[in-house]
């Protein structure tokens, strides 16, 4: 594998740190991992300087190097082999390994003790663990994968990996017919199970040609192709390397020598095997930027192909935003739409993939309503493609900058590119205060950050609220209007833009109560439009009246169904049907809905309803678990990002 580099997003602590990586085999119980050999490719980085690497009876393990703040990439640039022995199951596709990749952190060290600290392990100490399962090696993986390291903080290690079998034998733990002696045997038991005794069938050797000679022979001329023409130890590619199609095989030896056939494609194999280590060896001494950049978007593109199957796309042709939605957000008509959409078959997944500490079989589910107007044109991108993309988190009522920094991380590990992370700190602790206070804070914090670390080249802000953040990022736009036209995208969280006049939770309508009373919270007494005796003099009616929205390029209003803290009309910005009472709080909520709509053209707006994996105690019953899932669910933030990628880019 080649590690590519280390990228350090979110580990706050400076200092000297180094990587280790190893790999096991499924069955705990196997050998572990030989390491072959590592060299170095790197010969300096500005003003860093890199030791030779170690390998140990364990592990791979880099040269030290230096983190000095966020966001930084470091290059690493090492090649490292590794060979091991496999458990070799009577389903061969089923067998795997695994990629573990460690953080580990120097106390008290410094770049210029780096030499001394390289021969004193003992003082380095895990900080953080990545792993990722190499699924199917026999068939072979040559990819790229990010492995994310998130225990304390968050990094990643960019890696290409190529898994391939090039020995097709397999050492058995006891063979009674030998004497009880571990003797070599050919693969072919397993994979023409009892080929000795009976005769394969056509089906099943067309499956292992398919399966596994096949590969091989594409995936040597598929590096070759990759590889320069002077790379050292690429033995070049013959037309009879090719070996014999299936086909063929009958051609030559009959339809009924399947054993004969089965045993040529064996030898096949073990060919190739050894051609493709050939190959292999030309890949570790010629792998450059050209190549990883090939594999890297491979691998981008199979991250968004696996996320898609989370998405239940609707687009709709309209002439101006509807004020109400054709989908019946009653659990009765929601439940069918997102069952039937979790029994389809789900996308295969990559090859690397990593293992997740606690898996779910049950992801969320994103249903996405679009719009378009057959009289409005598409937005266009009106900024200058050279700049920083300022991404500015908010947290919401009762959350600080911690809440925010997963859903930033996230952004980071996407959306790196000219891009700069503001994790909104102003409100922290005062999130009782009245709106447009809050909001005045959080403009002056963004003008303050722009004027320090862009130097004027900002070319565009785009806001993430949650709950109440949404609000705050709203009533921070009237101190913001020199930068209107650099909006970008405003993805909004569960955020009440509509207030909670209309919400259903008893649990939550007492404990706004309490707030309310007891701590004499400004802003619940705002988003219960209480704050004034006229509902048309309070803070929320007269925000709702700031062409806010129609400012940025995009809105993407992010609601759930199981969310009992937000009212969910609230969240999508759409008709409530309690509303249409004839009361005078229902006039208000109808005339705020139109304020907020009529000057906002179709294409910007998007609502997307999300169906988080259900939780039947303690905080799931009263509807607060999805409300704060929105910022704490891994996997709803990775596909919002890639699924959203060109709206927010």
């Amino acid at each position: 594998m080649q590690v590519v580099a280390f990228r350090n997003i979110d580990v706050c602590t400076a200092g000297v740190y180094r990587v280790e990586i190893g790999v096991t085999s499924e069955d705990q119980r196997s050998r572990d991992l030989i390491k072959a050999s590592a060299s170095n490719l790197t010969k300096s980085s500005f003003f860093r300087s890199f030791l030779p690497s170690n390998i140990t009876a364990n592990a791979y393990i880099s040269a030290p190097f230096q983190i000095s703040y966020s966001d930084e990439v470091i290059p690493i640039g090492d090649i490292v082999d590794f060979e091991i022995d496999i458990e070799t199951t009577a389903n061969i596709k089923s067998n795997s390994a695994t990629l573990e990749v460690i953080l580990a952190y120097c106390e008290g060290g410094n770049k210029d003790q780096s030499a001394a600290m390289a021969a004193a392990a003992a003082e380095y100490v895990e900080v953080g663990k990545g792993r990722v399962e190499i699924r199917e090696p026999c068939k072979g993986v040559h990819e790229y994968v990010e492995v994310g390291i998130e225990d304390n903080g968050r990094a990643a290690v960019g890696l290409v990996v190529h898994a391939e079998c090039v020995n097709w034998e397999y050492q058995p733990e006891w063979k009674a017919e030998a004497g009880g002696e571990d003797v070599p045997t050919p693969l072919g038991e397993f994979l023409f199970p009892g080929f000795a005794s009976r005769y394969p069938t056509e089906a099943h050797i067309a499956e292992v040609y398919t399966d596994y000679l096949t590969p091989l022979l594409s995936k040597s001329t598929l590096l070759s192709s990759l590889l320069r023409p002077e790379s050292p130890g690429l033995v070049p590619l013959q037309a009879q390397d090719k070996g014999y199609t299936c086909d063929e095989f009958r051609e030559i030896f009959g339809q009924g020598e399947a054993e004969l056939i089965a045993t040529v494609i064996l030898e096949e194999m073990q060919k190739a095997g050894q051609r493709l280590r050939e190959v292999m060896d030309g890949v570790r001494a010629g792998m450059g930027e050209e190549e990883t950049e090939f594999y890297r978007e491979k691998y981008e593109q199979k991250t968004l192909i696996s996320h898609s199957s989370a998405v239940i796309s609707s687009p709709q042709l309209v002439d101006s935003v509807p004020l109400a939605t054709t989908l019946d957000l009653s659990p009765k008509g929601l439940k069918p739409i997102f069952l039937s959409h979790r029994s389809q078959p789900a996308v295969p997944l990559p090859s690397l993939c990593p293992v997740l500490a606690n898996p779910s079989s049950l992801g969320p589910l994103l249903y996405h309503e679009s719009f378009s107007s057959p009289n409005q044109a598409s937005s266009s991108d009106s900024a200058a493609s050279t700049g920083i993309h300022l991404y500015v988190f908010v947290p919401g009522y009762g959350s600080t900058n911690a809440d925010l920094r997963p859903v930033k991380n996230v952004f980071a590990w996407y959306f790196h590119s000219n891009s700069q992370y503001l994790v909104s700190t102003c409100n922290d602790g005062h999130t009782d205060s009245d709106l447009l206070t809050l909001g005045q804070a959080l403009a002056t914090e963004v003008q303050t950050h722009i004027s320090i670390y862009c130097k004027g080249s900002i070319r565009r802000i785009s806001f993430i609220g949650h709950s109440l953040g949404g609000l705050i990022v709203r009533a921070a736009l009237r101190w913001l209007r020199e930068f209107r036209g650099k909006l970008g995208v405003f993805v909004s969280l569960s955020c009440p833009h509509l207030g909670l006049m209309y919400g259903k939770s008893k649990w939550v309508k007492a404990g706004t109560w309490v707030i309310e009373s007891f701590k004499r919270s400004v802003c619940i007494k705002q988003l219960k439009m209480k704050d004034q005796p006229d509902l048309r003099a309070t803070a929320l009616y007269d925000l709702s009246g700031d062409e806010c929205f129609s400012q940025f390029k995009f809105v993407l209003l992010f609601s759930s169904h199981q969310d009992k803290m937000v009212p969910l009309e609230s969240a999508r910005m759409e008709l409530c049907e309690r509303a249409q009472d004839g009361s005078d709080r229902g006039f208000v909520f109808l005339d705020m809905l139109s304020r907020l709509l009529t000057p906002f053209p179709p294409f910007k707006l998007h609502r997307i309803l999300v169906d988080f994996p259900k939780s039947e105690s303690g905080f799931g019953q009263i509807g607060r678990k999805a409300h704060i899932e929105f910022i704490t669910n891994r996997l709803f933030m990775e596909i919002l990002c890639t699924q959203f990628h060109d709206l927010l880019v």
